[in-house]
């Protein structure tokens, strides 16, 4: 999920480096997996909380499908898009957030390509996927 502030910067964050995978790589506000039988909705609401520290309202923004290789193994998955707005300082959990910083989203989809190295291999389709869905049009609103 992507969460925006009033100035139209999303928050992201630098993944810990003691994560199983991605450690020390930027990406989106927060992610994971639905646990069996939760819903995609209520997995994002809870990631958020447990990663970052806060609660906001999510709006679901679609999905997209991705594989990329993830250190020694590989990710195939259907990614549910959710988008929020929190206008504070979060609260991250060091075991899950190494740091994290407020960015344009011009900027840090740029950046992204052009440093693929510095974020996750999730992060740019994610959020390419949430503009294409106009869902920044939308959290801005």
């Amino acid at each position: 999920m992507f969460v925006l502030n009033g100035r139209g910067e999303v928050l992201l964050q630098r993944r810990a480096d003691g994560k199983y995978h991605s450690g020390g790589l930027w990406t989106n506000t927060a992610c994971g997996h639905p646990r069996p039988g939760e819903p995609a909705a209520a997995a994002a609401r809870r990631r958020l909380r447990e990663e970052m520290g806060f609660e906001c309202a999510l709006v679901p923004a679609g999905s997209f499908v991705y594989r990329a290789r993830v250190g020694g193994l590989v990710e195939h998955e259907v990614d549910h898009l959710f988008h929020g707005q929190y206008d504070a300082a979060p609260h991250p959990d060091p075991a899950e957030v190494g740091a994290w910083r407020w960015m344009r989203v011009e900027t840090a989809l740029a950046d992204a390509r052009e440093h693929p190295e510095h974020y996750t291999p999730w992060f740019a389709l994610a959020l390419a996927a949430l503009i294409d869905a106009g869902g920044l049009e939308r959290a801005a609103a």
